[in-house]
């Protein structure tokens, strides 16, 4: 697996975390993605949650886990004998659904959340804002029910996905407290792109472009072959080097066969012979005269 790491360390502001999505979004783009999804959730709105429902340790590893595999059974079991306000445990259920536009917050602020959890629904509206006055807004999708299984995670989570592709091809979050395992008390937020599977998406949009051309040259007419090619290429023509060293006819052959429509035969004394392959007619000319057109 290569990956291709974004970290900025020295800031809890949710201004950090935006800009952090923005370059991850920026860098999809640059690489020639166009379609996709960035889905953001918070670690932190959760964990209040646990906090009022006073699970251990392994009982809240078990509803996360729940959550994050939408199994709403597992979900009640866990919280029936639990002593929760109905609509606390109600949105606790609601949990793997709750994803959508930004009034998905809205609908997760119910009465009876604990600061925990209603800090960390104002964080991500902040997160949102800041997305969308950078220009981002219809590439966001909130998603209260995405918990990332590493648990170092604090606060915001993302993960973003593009068309054709059945994994994040690159996710991230805040994990604020990690770095005091480094002697730095500071708010951090990285993500990571996965280079193999921008590659594959890339990969499957991927249209070769059908050659239009075939060059053939004549033994001596190598230099001359390689002069009129420039200039076509220059000139935004796909040109396709035959390359075999048999005979003209294999050339028409191998042209028909990949749909080469017309082959520039080049011979030693700098004449050319322009092959019509569809209309099979041929048309003389010479280097000087051929390149001067595209000059």
């Amino acid at each position: 697996i290569t990956q291709s790491g974004i970290e900025l360390i020295g800031s809890y502001s949710p201004l950090a975390d935006a800009e952090v999505i923005a370059l991850a979004i920026e860098a999809l783009m640059a690489a020639g993605i166009e379609e996709m999804t960035m889905e953001i959730g918070q670690v932190a709105f959760f964990n209040g949650l646990v906090e009022q429902a006073g699970l251990s340790k392994e009982a809240a590893e078990g509803l996360r886990e729940r959550i994050d595999s939408k199994d709403t059974m597992g979900i009640r079991e866990i919280l029936k004998d639990l002593n929760m306000d109905d609509n606390i445990k109600k949105l606790v259920e609601e949990l793997p659904y709750l994803f959508g536009d930004i009034s998905i917050l809205d609908r997760a602020r119910v009465d009876g959340l604990n600061k925990t959890s209603l800090e960390a629904l104002d964080n991500l509206r902040d997160i949102y804002n800041f997305l969308c006055d950078f220009g981002f807004e219809r590439y966001i999708s909130i998603d209260l029910g995405m918990l990332q299984s590493i648990d170092y995670y604090t606060g915001s989570i993302f993960k973003c996905y593009t068309r054709g592709i059945g994994f994040p091809v690159c996710a991230g979050g805040r994990y604020d407290n990690l770095m005091e395992n480094f002697s730095m008390n500071s708010g951090a937020v990285g993500v990571a792109l996965g280079i193999n599977r921008i590659m594959a998406a890339l990969i499957k949009d991927f249209e070769p472009r059908k050659s239009v051309m075939m060059m053939y040259a004549e033994r001596g007419a190598h230099s001359y072959a390689n002069d009129v090619s420039m200039t076509l290429r220059e000139n935004g023509y796909v040109i396709e080097n035959y390359i075999n060293q048999k005979d003209y006819d294999d050339a028409v052959s191998l042209a028909k066969s990949s749909d080469i429509p017309c082959i520039i035969r080049v011979f030693e004394n700098g004449e050319i012979e322009l092959h019509d392959i569809i209309k099979n007619e041929r048309t003389k000319s010479t280097v000087g005269e051929f390149t001067l057109c595209y000059e």
